[in-house]
């Protein structure tokens, strides 16, 4: 219930405050999305470059919202709320275009009901982002995302500050063709487990249904260290101005070589779980399991068979040939 709560307050104080849309507070961390870049990707790589890409950023300042009053859904389960701009601004989307996002908070864990199927627990919220008819200024248009991490957590000894490390996983039964995902911690988290984390895999989808058909992948940078202060953001309204504080910034780019750029199907969504605590780890259904140990089992039950069915036989050939012998002396 405590994500549940911090969820509407939140989202209460930010439409007071443009600019901090997207913020999620995780004790005494929070999180949120500052600027949307969209970048001409004349080399298809599918990277941000911003050194070679021309490039340019688009500030949630500058967009209208909704109200998001009207967008608040509440269960006994779950709570969430969507932010989506509320009108059509001709620089930034063609007609009936948008950006938005959707913050939803659990109150039990679990996994996410669409894909990439997300982990989270009741301190945990997921964050879906779409980018819906953007309109492209470069013939090879991508977009990636600006994210800001607030931090009161000081790095204790021997311990790295806040860090994005990417896990490798032998299963991708809730994300098809999927084996990673990227963890951010701060040092809290990783040596206590009472600081806050962000956990996300590096696939984005190109369609509202999202299926592997319509997946490409999502591209993580590491994380930028600054103080830069942000005298517009709410986050001093939580914190309060002090020399503890740390801020860093990492980018997401969405899209791979190959894919067609955005404009095949002006369409890209992600998702990003935000949590309290430590990040859930990726275990192995039953299913799997059980399908492991079939596989497994099977071919050693089969020779156990086959050597207890050879010791018989040969026990049996030797008492055969025993009695033989007696019976000719």
């Amino acid at each position: 219930m405590r994500s549940v709560v911090l969820l509407l307050l939140l989202t209460l104080i930010s439409q007071k405050s443009q600019s901090a849309v997207g913020l999620r507070q995780v004790g005494d961390k929070a999180g949120f999305s500052r600027e949307l870049w969209q970048f001409n990707d004349t080399k298809d790589t599918g990277k941000l470059d911003i050194s070679t890409n021309e490039s340019f950023p688009i500030s949630f300042m500058e967009m209208s919202w909704q109200n998001i009053n009207e967008t608040m859904t509440c269960s006994s389960d779950q709570c969430s709320v969507s932010f989506e701009t509320s009108s059509v601004d001709t620089d930034y989307f063609l007609p009936n275009g948008s950006f938005s996002f959707q913050m939803t908070a659990h109150s039990k864990d679990g996994r996410n009901n669409i894909l990439p199927h997300l982990e989270h627990t009741a301190s945990s919220s997921q964050l879906n982002i779409v980018l819906n008819e953007m309109k492209s200024h470069f013939t090879g248009s991508r977009f990636a995302l600006e994210f800001l991490f607030f931090s009161s957590d000081v790095s204790h000894e021997n311990i790295d500050p806040i860090a994005i490390e990417s896990r490798k996983s032998v299963d991708d039964e809730y994300t098809p063709g999927v084996f990673k995902r990227y963890v951010l911690t701060t040092p809290s988290s990783r040596s206590n487990g009472s600081g806050g984390y962000l956990h996300w895999k590096p696939v984005c989808y190109t369609n509202y249904k999202r299926t592997i058909a319509h997946s490409s992948d999502s591209s993580t940078y590491g994380i930028q260290y600054t103080n830069t202060s942000q005298p517009f953001s709410i986050v001093k309204a939580f914190f309060g101005p002090s020399d503890n504080n740390s801020m860093s910034a990492f980018n997401v780019s969405f899209g791979s070589a190959g894919d067609g750029f955005y404009l095949k199907t002006n369409y890209t969504s992600w998702s990003v779980a935000i949590g309290y605590g430590r990040a859930p780890p990726e275990r192995l259904s039953l299913m799997v399991i059980l399908i492991i140990s079939i596989g497994v089992g099977a071919p050693l039950l089969l020779m156990a068979i086959g050597g207890l069915y050879f010791i018989i036989q040969k026990l049996a050939r030797k008492k055969y040939d025993l009695l033989l012998s007696s019976s000719l002396t």
